[in-house]
């Protein structure tokens, strides 16, 4: 493999030497007249990573394959196949009603620095994504949601790439998992990630190409109760800028994305009472750890109902252990004290965290705090 694509690389005429390891491109796919950018980074041993950055998708694998003398690819979102043959200076290849061009291109302006850290043991894995040029630069911990909470998770990490190459250092990190024991034999909760929070903040301080007083947080859906926490109770960050905002507790915002669901889907009001009605015993249940009896009769009682299809039910009591430590979360008394500047956005159409019942609450809390530098925005 190695020797078959540093002849490929001889062949693209675009490496200074065969040694060379690392080949970038510019690019852009053209549909019917609308173009899309790309960038895409050969490596020596044929393994490949894509960028297309209006998407803020970065660093993701590609495969990229030799055949005779063309080069063959395959992007992803249903852009599909394409064999490309050189032309002139640059690659090109066509299907359909696509077109794909890359021309030779410029590393990205930043390095990556490996840096494990965190506020407990084990430490967690992490990345610095410092740019070029010098520092002090400010910098951002990225910090996502439930589902984006892995540096191998694009929608994750490409946030770093966004940052670092407008100047601004970028942290991003292997957040713990709930389940899995810190050393001392406690299991991580929301106030565990904002230590680790803290601890990161504290790690890049002390780096000299880092402002130490311009760190602040990049965060989306439950990174934000992580971030509110944070700085409510340790201070020191810069500014926060938070996406799919919950102005709410973990459980009230579970029963909004519920209702908000569920309207979504033309289900009818009551119907949506009863899951919401469900939905409450549940928490219930959850806060004391005690009742599944009456949990599991509840569920059952709604066999064949349209409500039964939004909701879950418990195997044991140990299923609702994270609910049981975290529903209750209420995020107002940190953000009516919290005065640093905050950038808030939200989907119009989010049905997770619906915009038009958490945004106003977090300015509500805003105003409490005296804080004037709070830019709330509904996406289209």
């Amino acid at each position: 493999m190695r020797n078959s694509f540093i002849s490929t690389a001889i062949f693209l005429a675009w490496t200074v030497a065969a040694s060379a390891e690392t080949t970038h491109f510019d690019g852009v796919v053209s549909f019917r007249g609308d173009e899309l950018p790309i960038r895409l980074t050969l490596n020596d041993f044929g393994d490949s990573t894509l960028d297309i950055p209006q998407l803020w998708y970065a660093g993701e694998s590609i495969s990229v394959t030799q055949e005779d003398e063309a080069i063959a690819l395959e992007l992803p979102f249903g852009i599909g196949a394409f064999t490309l043959t050189q032309g002139g200076n640059a690659w090109v290849g066509t299907r359909e009603d696509f077109e794909l061009r890359l021309d030779p291109g410029t590393p990205p302006p930043y390095s990556q620095i490996e840096m494990p850290s965190g506020a407990y043991a084990p430490a967690m894995g992490g990345t610095l994504y410092l740019p070029e040029g010098e520092g002090p630069f400010p910098a951002v911990i990225i910090v996502g949601g439930s589902s984006s909470a892995h540096r191998d998770q694009w929608a994750y990490r490409s946030k770093a790439d966004y940052y670092a190459r407008m100047g601004v250092a970028a942290f991003v990190y292997d957040r713990r998992s709930y389940e899995v024991p810190l050393e001392g034999g406690s299991l991580p909760s929301f106030w565990t990630h904002a230590d680790d929070l803290v601890a990161i903040r504290d790690t890049l301080a002390a780096n000299p190409a880092v402002a130490g007083d311009a760190i602040g947080l990049h965060a989306g859906s439950q990174g934000v109760w992580l971030s509110i926490i944070a700085q409510g109770e340790h201070g020191g960050f810069a500014f926060m800028v938070l996406t799919g905002v919950p102005a709410v507790s973990p459980g009230e915002q579970d029963i909004q994305m519920l209702v908000a669901g569920m309207r979504d889907d033309g289900l009818a009001d009551e119907v949506i009472a009863d899951a919401v009605a469900y939905r409450r015993l549940y928490f219930s249940v959850a806060h004391t750890l005690q009742g599944i009896d009456a949990l599991l009769a509840a569920f059952g009682a709604g066999e064949g109902s349209a409500w039964i299809d939004y909701v879950d039910v418990p195997e044991t009591i140990d299923d609702l252990n994270w609910w049981h430590r975290h529903q209750a979360y209420d995020p107002r008394a940190h953000l009516s004290e919290i005065d640093i500047p905050i950038l808030a956005m939200t989907g119009a159409d989010d049905w997770v965290t619906p915009p038009v019942e958490n945004l106003p609450l977090l300015e509500h809390y805003a105003a409490e705090a005296g804080n004037q530098h709070v830019v709330t925005m509904t996406l289209p």
